[in-house]
C-alpha cells in the first residue's frame, strides 16, 4: 500500500510539473499576440505553437484518465520513427520564445545530418 501511495504522490508531482510547462507556454504566446507584441507571420507561428501545446495538454489529460496505466508502470507510448533534428530545433525555439525574460539561456548545436529515432515526439517534447 505504501508503494502505491508513493507512486500516486510521484505521479501527481510529475503531472503538476508537466502540465505547467505547456500552460505557461500557451499563456505567454497568446498574451504576446493579444498585446500586439508580435504581428504578421510571427502571429501565425505563435498561434501554431499554442495549438501544438494544447494538443500536448490534451494527450496528457488522456493519460490522466487512464490513471491505472500509470500505476502499473505501463505508460502508453505513441512511438514512431522521427527525424529528431527538426524536433529538437522546434523544442529549443519554443523554449526561447517563452523564456524571453529568463536569466537562463539555451544554446543548441544540432547536426545537419539526419538523426532518426523511434520515439514518441509529444513525450520527448
Amino acid at each position: 500500500m505504501q508503494h502505491l501511495e508513493r507512486l500516486r504522490t510521484d505521479l501527481l508531482a510529475g503531472v503538476t510539473y508537466e502540465l505547467k510547462t505547456p500552460v505557461t507556454s500557451i499563456s505567454s504566446l497568446l498574451q504576446a499576440v493579444q498585446d500586439g507584441v508580435v504581428t504578421g507571420k510571427e502571429t501565425e507561428e505563435y498561434i501554431g505553437i499554442s495549438l501544438k501545446e494544447a494538443n500536448r495538454l490534451k494527450n496528457m489529460v488522456a493519460d490522466l484518465v487512464d490513471y491505472n496505466v500509470f500505476v502499473t508502470g505501463e505508460v502508453r507510448m505513441r512511438a514512431e520513427v522521427v527525424q529528431i533534428n527538426p524536433l529538437l530545433t522546434e523544442i529549443t525555439h519554443q523554449w526561447k520564445l517563452v523564456q524571453d525574460n529568463s536569466a537562463i539561456s539555451i544554446h543548441s548545436d544540432i547536426t545537419s545530418e539526419p538523426i532518426w529515432a523511434w520515439i514518441d515526439p509529444l513525450r520527448m517534447q
